[in-house]
């Protein structure tokens, strides 16, 4: 009988956020875009490490 204690607080909370996530209308992430970001984040990268003047002093 005291599983109910544990139990019921889960259910509620599992309810209530697939409650805002679908009234939110929540979806799930295109994997296309997000490598197309990764491809440009890791350019943009590649190019700051480059452009480096390689003095390192860490300075303004």
């Amino acid at each position: 009988m005291i599983w109910i204690y544990f139990l019921l607080p889960l259910a509620i909370v599992c309810g209530v956020v697939l409650f805002f996530g679908r009234k939110t209308g929540m979806s799930s992430l295109d994997e296309n875009i997000q490598s197309e970001l990764l491809n440009e984040v890791l350019n943009q990268n590649g190019a700051n490490q480059q452009s480096g003047h390689g003095d390192h002093s860490g300075g303004f």
